[in-house]
């Protein structure tokens, strides 16, 4: 369950690290402190673990459909396996209950402040400030672990015209009853915004896909096995990366099809050159005439939706599944992104 995570510290008398955030790359972080014998506080804003996965935290990010894109073999700690008896693609709760038993697991749970804030961070000559919700005084560490994540501030897409429909982004999606009954638009063609399309094919009216390119949705199994049991296998075989994909294409190729005989268009890219979207059911529905492909959205008209090929729809509710702007409101900009937006890890 691998996250991202940005630690910054400095040599100083305080010794001690933070941990911001009590999410998948927070819990691995305290983990390997305790085994380490490093001290450090673990600071979690919710009243439970697992962050995004975990739907009763204000900032969980799943919705009733959600499954894991990846295997669990490839999703788990190498030291901690997932039981035998959860699927190859277990679902939002069973990765919650997994990251629970990982930190009863390894003794983590009691080291975790729940329901405190971290409002400031503060870089000094000989360490970091921490201010913490309800404390007067700020504490001293000796480096910053910032595991709290980005999937807060939704990106918005700037479109022209206003829509009178029903407008939300993808966070705000909660399960298929949203959709049930309504015309639908998903503009996004990533993770979320293909499971939400699915769920409007199965459960909506109709639905319209608005893609701004060509995108490759890798299904989930090719040739009986886990799609990333094949990468790996390829992987492993040290090729060539320009005959490596070859290969990948070649078996998207069988296993899918090329995008124009489904009405999408040909990706621009290499296939794994970007984060491909897994997804084994869209290609199928649009085949099956249950989904509608347009390309990107140019003008928002009342009720009714023009796109950049000059076609138009009339819409009920649009999802918008573009994304988060990566947002840490408690420490400076500077301190830990650079020019080109990128953290400074």
């Amino acid at each position: 369950m691998a996250g991202k995570v940005a630690v910054m510290s400095s040599h100083s008398r305080e010794s001690k690290f933070c941990i911001i955030g009590a999410g998948v790359s927070g819990l691995a972080a305290a983990k390997n402190f305790k085994q380490q014998g490093i001290p450090f506080d673990c600071i979690e804003r919710e009243n439970d673990i697992a962050g995004l996965w975990n739907v009763a935290n204000g900032i969980g990010r799943v919705y009733k459909t959600t499954h894991m894109v990846s295997s669990k073999e490839f999703t788990w700690f190498e030291d901690f396996p997932m039981p035998e008896d959860y699927p190859l693609f277990p679902g939002h709760a069973l990765a919650v209950e997994y990251l629970r038993r990982y930190a009863e697991h390894f003794g983590i749970l009691d080291a975790i402040e729940f329901g405190k804030s971290v409002e400031r961070v503060t870089r000094r000559d000989d360490g970091w400030e921490v201010k913490v919700s309800g404390e007067a005084v700020p504490r001293r560490y000796g480096g910053i672990i910032m595991a709290s994540g980005h999937h807060e501030i939704p990106r918005m897409p700037d479109i022209p015209g206003r829509f009178y429909g029903e407008m939300l982004h993808s966070k705000d999606y909660e399960g298929p009853e949203q959709l049930r009954g309504k015309r639908v638009l998903v503009i996004g063609a990533g993770n979320s915004g293909g499971d939400i399309a699915v769920d409007a094919a199965h459960h909506a009216e109709s639905i319209v896909h608005s893609m701004r390119r060509g995108y490759y949705f890798v299904p989930r199994f090719m040739f009986g096995f886990p799609v990333d049991d094949v990468i790996d296998f390829v992987e492993m075989l040290r090729l060539p990366r320009w005959l490596r994909q070859r290969m990948y294409a070649f078996g998207h190729w069988l296993a899918v099809g090329p995008n124009e005989r489904f009405g999408m268009q040909k990706p621009e890219h290499q296939i794994l050159d970007t984060h491909p979207t897994v997804n084994s059911e869209l290609p199928a529905l649009i085949a099956e005439g249950r989904m509608t492909v347009k390309p990107d959205v140019s003008e928002f008209a009342g009720s009714r939706v023009r796109f950049s090929d000059g076609s138009e729809v009339e819409v009920d509710m649009v999802v918008c599944a573009t994304g988060y702007e990566t947002h840490f409101p408690f420490i400076e900009r500077s301190a830990i992104m650079g020019e080109d937006g990128r953290t400074k890890l």
